[in-house]
């Protein structure tokens, strides 16, 4: 286990090339959630707790290059601009799979192959971690880039910029004396 990862991955009991299934008894959703995309077709479900519904209707995210999508509370269906062949990456309780063609490192970023739960990509041995799939750490409808690493000297983070590019001051806890009230 990498210094970045803060909890053991699921462990993999089928694989093939470019796609994988595992169980995770340490982070177990109580529903379903999952997201993929098929070239220009995209589907987004979200019937796990904790995880922010679609809405219903016409939910067309501009930050994810769609064109079209429509929401049904629970899941979302819609069209894309085309940026791969295929990717997906979901969670019905303990088991969790992702997929992507070609490799990507959000999703499935090496090659992999396991079956019955003997693995002999990336590593040989028995029950053998999954490769990490950011897209099963974040929410479902999160379409920003993916997260800076965390690194031993703490997370590294670019700072804030005006219009003008120019860096802003960030303020410190020390210089703040009062708490902050709310108005509202």
């Amino acid at each position: 286990m990498s210094k970045t990862d803060v909890r053991p991955r699921p462990l993999m009991f089928k694989a093939a090339c470019c796609m994988w299934q595992a169980c995770d008894f340490d982070d177990v959703a109580l529903g379903c959630k999952g997201k993929s995309q098929v070239l220009c077709l995209t589907r987004e479900i979200s019937c796990a707790v904790g995880e922010p519904m679609t809405g219903c209707g016409l939910v067309t995210n501009k930050d994810n290059k769609e064109c079209c999508k429509i929401g049904l509370l629970c899941c979302a269906y819609g069209l894309k601009e085309p940026e791969t062949c295929c990717k997906a990456a979901g969670q019905f309780f303990c088991l969790k799979e992702a997929a992507a063609l070609p490799l990507d490192e959000e999703y499935v970023g090496e090659p992999v192959f396991a079956l019955y739960c003997l693995s002999c990509l990336p590593e040989v041995g028995c029950c053998v971690e999954a490769p990490r799939c950011r897209a099963l750490e974040r929410p479902v409808f999160d379409y920003s880039p993916v997260p800076m690493e965390q690194m031993d000297r703490g997370l590294q983070m670019e700072p804030y910029r005006d219009h003008a590019g120019e860096a802003l001051p960030v303020a410190s806890a020390s210089v703040i004396k009062e708490p902050f009230k709310d108005e509202f």
